[in-house]
């Protein structure tokens, strides 16, 4: 049987944002990574995802013809919270991430027992 191999465990050292994005309509994404000891020490966790068009960004954006590019960074912005928002939640993702992983990351055959331990 062809089974993906089992995660093994991971030292933390710490939990940060390695960057940001945004795009010409201010619509962007915060980056969360893991710090580890080692010869690859980044891990990629995930994305906080905004939108903080400036009023002139949103006249651009209606004016002139429609393209799919367009379309897409329109639709984005109600779905998003503002940068500040994001930059809120990032925050708080990164100080649980912390403070739960402080002896590290399980590997995979223990994350049942963990899961159990911390109520999950």
């Amino acid at each position: 049987m062809n089974k993906p191999l089992p995660g093994a465990p991971i030292r933390v050292q710490y939990v940060c944002s390695t960057g940001s994005h945004t795009n010409h309509y201010g619509v962007g994404e915060l980056d969360i990574s893991i710090r580890r000891p080692g010869d690859y020490p980044w891990l990629d966790v995930g994305n906080v995802f905004f939108s903080s068009p400036t009023q002139s960004q949103l006249t651009e954006l209606n004016a002139g013809e429609d393209t799919p590019g367009k379309s897409i960074f329109r639709s984005n912005i109600p779905r998003r919270m503002s940068r500040d928002q994001a930059e809120l939640v990032a925050l708080v993702i990164m100080k649980e991430l912390t403070e739960k992983f402080t002896d590290g990351i399980p590997p995979d055959d223990e994350i049942t027992e963990w899961k159990k331990a911390y109520g999950f």
